[in-house]
């Protein structure tokens, strides 16, 4: 079991993913004040602790830089697993020919790398 995270600009959404599919944990407001973030998402991952315990590892696509080690601090203390950041440990097996690279969030290449994959 993974638990995916795709941290953007207004919103963080959560997810548990599978073999048995995708169940969606919860969503909330990307929040950079650490106490408040850190509340939001316990209280969104306590609401799954059952299958909290199958987590083998936790993958985090990111495109707010200044909130990403916030939340893998957050998750190193809670659960103890391999946590890999999209971009950093994961590289999108795909060429970006946009003419400015770096303005293509990694959001949008893995969306763009599933679709190829699934089309």
């Amino acid at each position: 079991m993974i638990l995916a995270i795709d941290l953007g600009n207004t919103t963080i959404s959560l997810a548990m993913v599978g073999r048995g599919g995708i169940l969606q944990l919860g969503k909330m407001d990307t929040v950079l004040a650490p106490a408040v973030f850190k509340r939001k998402l316990r209280a969104i991952l306590s609401k799954s602790r059952k299958s909290s315990a199958a987590i083998s590892s936790i993958v985090i696509c990111s495109v707010v830089p200044g909130a990403t080690p916030t939340l893998v601090s957050f998750l190193k203390k809670e659960f103890r697993q391999r946590i890999l950041v999209v971009g950093r440990d994961i590289k999108v097996p795909m060429a970006n020919r946009y003419r400015h690279p770096r303005q293509v969030g990694q959001d949008r290449l893995v969306g763009a790398f599933a679709s190829w994959m699934i089309y």
